[in-house]
């Protein structure tokens, strides 16, 4: 039995082989169409996080620190009624917040 399947396996991929168009159908066209999807809607981008907190050297030490993550961009503003409104615009991805007490919160467009 697994003769005969082997056997007819073998014929078809031996005259599929043969035939350029098959080919091409079969293997380069759906590469190609994914190669030019891929580079037309994928793609690597960083994220853009903001860091708002005191102007110290606490606050530009997370900075820096998000920097140099790979994928990370790392963005400082001033006041959190921006960095909300830039989240909701989808401008940022999120936003680290270092309170003058020194706690910490997260702001993203994630719901809860």
């Amino acid at each position: 039995m697994w003769s005969v399947v082997r056997a007819f396996v073998g014929a078809q991929l031996r005259q599929q082989s043969r035939d350029t168009t098959s080919v091409f159908f079969m293997l380069i066209l759906p590469l190609a169409i994914m190669l030019i999807i891929g580079t037309t809607f994928g793609g690597v981008r960083s994220l853009e996080i903001a860091v708002v907190g005191p102007d110290d050297d606490t606050t530009a030490a997370i900075v820096e620190q998000l920097d140099a993550e790979t994928g990370i961009e790392a963005v400082r503003r001033a006041d959190v009624s921006e960095v909300t409104g830039e989240i909701r615009r989808f401008d940022l991805e999120g936003a680290v917040v270092r309170n003058a007490d020194g706690s910490y919160g997260f702001l993203s467009n994630e719901a809860d």
